[in-house]
């Protein structure tokens, strides 16, 4: 978990944790619910302007692309994206931007 890596901020652990434990629930929960969390990288967000690019990886946050920050106009695209054509169910997503 990226909360337990070293220089992980300590005033946001618990927000962490409480997502950790939201993501946990939902795994646990004996549902037909279709959901998906996504996960942004391990920088911060800004309110730099949309680019509309960004990647997708599995169950794990993604590095960064080289960049301190990400914007959030990107994460809502994403999670806009997700949400009208879903690629998947049930499970973490990840979304950093994009390399290179």
């Amino acid at each position: 978990m990226v909360h337990d890596t070293p220089g992980f901020p300590e005033e946001a652990r618990a927000f962490s944790l409480g997502h950790a434990a939201e993501l946990e629930a939902l795994r646990d929960a004996s549902t037909g619910l279709d959901w998906v969390v996504l996960a942004p990288p391990p920088v911060f967000l800004d309110d730099a302007p949309r680019t509309g690019r960004y990647r997708l990886g599995g169950g794990q946050v993604l590095p960064s692309s080289g960049e301190a920050t990400f914007p959030y106009a990107d994460f809502a695209v994403a999670l806009v994206d997700e949400a009208q054509a879903p690629t998947r169910h049930r499970t973490l997503v990840a979304v950093a931007g994009l390399q290179g």
